[in-house]
Order: structure tokens, then C-alpha cells, then sequence
């Protein structure tokens, strides 16, 4: 699992959630990744895209038949029932 954008969690804090949850929380995108966790995009950061690096480059692996899940907070945060 990895975190991209602005979350309503600290980013150190969710983590922990999600590793108390039984993830493996990464810090980069690679083809190992099962879930990729998109909060608010910081417009100031993306270099005139509309997505994150990380967002960018797990739909790339999707695309090569990667299976990564892109869920928004929200949606990861019901997953847990949290």
C-alpha cells in the first residue's frame, strides 16, 4: 500500500492504521503494489499534470496488466470501517 496527495490523516498516522490493518505500507509505486491510497492532489507539486507521480505511474502498471487497486481516502477508510 502507499499514500499520494493531501490526506485528513496525518500520513505517518495513517500508515500505522493501515499497517495495524495488516498492509505493507511502501513509500514508491512499483509492481509489487496492491493498493495505491489518492487523497487531495497539492496542485503546487504536479508540474502541470492532474495526477500525482504515484497515481501516474500505477496506472502505466495497470495498463501492463498490473493488478493495483487506486482507491481514494474515503474509500479506504470505509474499507477499514474506520
Amino acid at each position: 500500500m502507499c499514500f499520494t496527495g493531501e490526506l485528513s490523516i496525518k500520513r505517518a498516522e495513517i500508515a500505522d492504521i493501515a499497517a495495524r490493518q495488516g498492509f505493507y505500507v511502501k513509500t514508491g509505486v512499483s509492481k509489487n503494489l496492491n493498493y495505491l491510497v489518492v487523497g487531495t492532489p497539492d496542485l503546487t507539486l504536479l508540474n502541470g499534470h492532474d495526477k500525482s507521480s504515484k497515481q501516474r505511474k500505477s496506472e502505466t502498471l495497470i495498463a501492463e496488466g498490473v493488478d493495483i487497486n487506486i482507491l481514494t481516502e474515503h474509500d479506504f477508510l470505509k474499507m477499514l470501517k474506520l
